[in-house]
């Protein structure tokens, strides 16, 4: 069983909503790919933006700590875009 640590755990009422993580990956990944965070789409899979594995590893990370949980780093592999992560993470 996986034990999380009481200061990563962040109360309900102040979890990232699905629309939230959307905006946040989507402007994390424009970073990386040197362009306008206003031309990711959230539905096209994060293949289509040819991002390497570091890349995804470094995004993944630091979208754990934002949101103050442990996050795969597979998560890349594990749901297809933007929108379906943030599916999942979101409150």
């Amino acid at each position: 069983m996986e034990v999380q640590h009481l200061d990563r755990i962040r109360p309900c009422g102040d979890c990232p909503t699905a629309p939230q993580i959307e905006a946040w990956l989507a402007a994390r990944l424009a970073q990386f790919l040197g362009i306008a965070a206003e031309r990711i789409d959230i539905a096209v899979p994060f293949s289509d933006y040819a991002l390497d594995s570091s890349v995804a590893v470094t995004v993944t990370t630091e979208m754990g700590n934002w949101l103050g949980r442990d996050l795969e780093p597979t998560l890349f592999w594990e749901f297809i875009n933007i929108e379906s992560v943030a599916e999942h993470l979101g409150a």
